[in-house]
């Protein structure tokens, strides 16, 4: 994404750049130096329906506002998408807008008078925010990783979870007669290409981007359907399945795949958790199976640890740290990927196996629910569901 703003949101009494009749207003045009053409608008009536559906789709809400947990935005640490809030030039953003921000910014200021002008204060929030964004991002590539995490995770996957493991799993599958089945964070599609070629009619969704073309690209089959979408709009898909699956521990990194320990939010992922379980067993067929995963008993019991990886073009070598006090799971490495330096990681929810049970027997109230046993599945614990 490029680093300037692709479009602005107005709202309330914001004058637009046309009036009510749909003619350009000469005195805006004259203010904004016709800029007005370069960058993409729209008017709102309800900010915070816009709001919800762009935390939906990943974005990270930044409201700039002095309010009680504001931080100094010299502190911010963006991540893409990312929607700025600012305010009324009196009263401010309101609190209810506030409660939605993933962080607070407030720009300090020394003496008696502590407000800015709104478009002076975005301006100099946005400028410091973007730059160090770019900084940021920059120096993860002097840190030798020449790939994204989220090709890493596909080159990963594909090995961890290959042939044999997709075999196991058609054929648990096969013994519930599963014809089709939604796989919510598809990757790279590999698992699904593999499930096609055995019959099975599948769909593949998945928000991030490079994810999903990688998997229109190179795991295309007549039975696999690969769509960009965040999971908690699947219900725009006008069909039930036999079995809808999350696998790869992608539930507990449902509030981003890129969160840091800096901008995790066990709260947010907690109630993100509880509406896509709530979101995909809607999708099943009565008499259908949810199939997820979280981590394993062995690893709680380590309570993480080290992490080395040595298979076929791939070493890697890491660490799993958990926090159990702010629900958080680390895990982050480098090493080489196909003759790539890697270096990355991503922080997730830490959920339990038998937490995980607790959620959909609450939420979802299952007919049955059960935790098999995969002897290919080295790293997570599935448990299923039927309706």
């Amino acid at each position: 994404m490029d680093d300037k703003v692709t479009k602005i949101f107005l709202s309330g009494y914001t004058p637009s750049p046309v009036d009510r009749f749909g003619v350009e207003r000469k005195d805006f045009a004259k203010v904004a130096l016709n800029s007005q053409k370069t960058v993409a608008w729209e008017y709102i009536e309800n900010p915070i329906n816009l709001i919800k559906r762009l935390e939906k789709e990943r974005f990270h809400i930044v409201a700039i506002e002095q309010a009680k947990n504001s931080v100094d935005y010299k502190k911010v640490k963006i991540k893409k998408p990312v929607l700025f809030l600012v305010g009324n030039e009196v009263e401010g953003i309101p609190q209810k807008f506030l409660n939605l921000a993933d962080v607070v910014a407030e720009i300090p200021m020394k003496g008696d008078k502590e407000s800015l002008n709104v478009s002076v204060a975005f301006g100099i929030a946005l400028f410091r925010m973007l730059w160090e964004y770019k900084n940021m991002t920059e120096n993860s590539h002097n840190n030798h990783s020449e790939i994204s995490l989220s090709r890493e995770w596909i080159f990963l996957s594909e090995k961890l979870w290959g042939d044999t493991f997709i075999s196991e799993l058609f054929e648990f599958l096969n013994n519930y007669k599963v014809k089709t089945l939604l796989e919510c964070g598809c990757g790279g599609g590999h698992t699904l290409k593999g499930l096609a070629e055995k019959g099975v009619k599948c769909v593949g969704i998945d928000n991030d981007e490079e994810m999903i073309n990688y998997a229109q690209n190179n795991n295309s089959h007549p039975l696999v359907e690969y769509i960009k979408m965040n999971w908690l709009d699947s219900r725009l898909i006008n069909q039930t399945f036999d079995v809808v699956m999350c696998r790869g521990n992608s539930l507990s990194s449902v509030a981003g795949w890129n969160m840091t320990k800096d901008n995790f939010d066990k709260n947010k992922a907690e109630k993100l958790m509880i509406e896509s379980l709530e979101t995909m067993f809607k999708k099943v067929k009565n008499g259908g199976l949810l199939y997820m995963d979280t981590i394993s008993q062995k690893e709680i019991e380590q309570s993480g640890g080290k992490l080395e990886i040595n298979i076929d073009g791939i070493s890697l070598r890491g660490k799993i740290e958990h926090d159990w006090k702010r629900r958080m799971r680390s895990i982050y490495g480098s090493g080489v990927i196909y003759g790539k330096k890697f270096s990355g990681g991503n922080t997730s929810y830490l959920m339990t196996p038998d937490e995980l049970v607790f959620l959909i027997k609450k939420f979802c109230n299952p007919s049955e629910i059960w935790m098999p046993i995969f002897k290919n599945e080295i790293m997570y614990q599935p448990v299923c569901a039927k309706k």
